[in-house]
């Protein structure tokens, strides 16, 4: 490429993207929103990636695992789309689910985020359940991780802010293949009676149960 005359093949600006350009350009978030967070670390992958240089088995491993996560997350995406043009197709409008989540994941690191409410409480706690429990029975990897409240930033595939930070350094006191549920959580309030009872019993369901006074999943 001749360094000289690079600038009159890079958009100014004021030069109006192509269609394509617009559908993904990226809209600069300016603030935070009160979410549920959780961070998820896959245990044992730097030592897979280690012996990937010569085993080849090690490789399709994380490819297998990172494929099915993969296939999760994209699962309430697909979802929501087909809901999406039919509404449309009826003349209807479309409203996304209040208590949709977010997904993010780089490597060994996976990230879930929720909407701060009931709804979106449940919504995290049980996608954490089938998170740990697809990986282990799918590629037998175990999980470590932690789940907190705070102001952050989440859309697919960005993701950052405070709680974010929280849940990543909080991750780290579980030391073994659990994942730590922050009194955030736990101690939401539910916006009724019968909401209480709902966050009450999904946490019967998955197991989750008091360890020194720390709430875990494992």
């Amino acid at each position: 490429m001749n360094v000289e005359n690079s600038a009159d093949i890079i958009p100014r600006p004021t030069e109006p993207l192509s269609d394509q350009s617009q559908s993904t350009t990226f809209q600069a978030p300016t603030a935070y929103e009160e979410r549920f967070v959780a961070f998820l670390d896959i245990l044992g992958w730097r030592r897979l990636i280690e012996e990937s240089e010569k085993d080849s088995t090690a490789i399709a491993r994380m490819g297998g695992a990172l494929g099915f996560l993969k296939m999760l997350f994209e699962i309430p995406a697909w979802l929501e789309t087909q809901a999406r043009k039919m509404l449309e197709a009826k003349g209807e409008t479309y409203s996304p689910h209040p208590d949709a989540l977010e997904f993010s994941q780089f490597s060994d690191s996976i990230v879930i985020s929720s909407p701060v409410t009931t709804g979106g409480a449940i919504s995290i706690l049980f996608e954490l359940d089938r998170i740990l429990t697809s990986l282990f029975y799918q590629s037998h990897f175990l999980i470590r991780g932690a789940v907190t409240r705070g102001p952050m930033y989440h859309k697919n595939p960005v993701a950052f802010g405070p709680a974010l930070t929280k849940a990543y350094d909080l991750q780290f006191k579980a030391v073994y293949p659990r994942v730590i549920i922050d009194h955030s959580i736990m101690q939401f309030p539910a916006q009724s009676h019968q909401s209480f009872e709902r966050l009450q019993g999904s946490q019967t369901e998955l197991g989750v149960h008091q360890t020194a006074g720390t709430s875990l999943i494992s």
